[in-house]
């Protein structure tokens, strides 16, 4: 079934049939017929980047503290 779907994706040609061309999702987008696309997973790379800043921002804060108290 995949290598079926594949071919009808990818051929000019299939099973005698001429298949239309499909436009590439880029140029619909210039054009405005799609928005553009936004993976699901950039919302998660979002937060993750995210949590991963405040992680580094605490652990400079624990360093400046731990720097004090030992050299005062």
């Amino acid at each position: 079934m995949d290598e079926f779907i594949d071919n009808l994706l990818r051929e000019e040609r299939y099973c005698d049939i001429q298949l239309p061309r499909l436009q590439k999702r880029q140029a619909l987008e210039e054009v405005g017929e799609l928005e553009p696309y936004r993976s699901l997973l950039d919302e998660d790379l979002d937060a993750l980047s995210a949590s991963d800043s405040e992680d580094e921002r605490e652990k400079k804060e624990k360093r400046k503290v731990g720097e004090t108290i030992l050299f005062p």
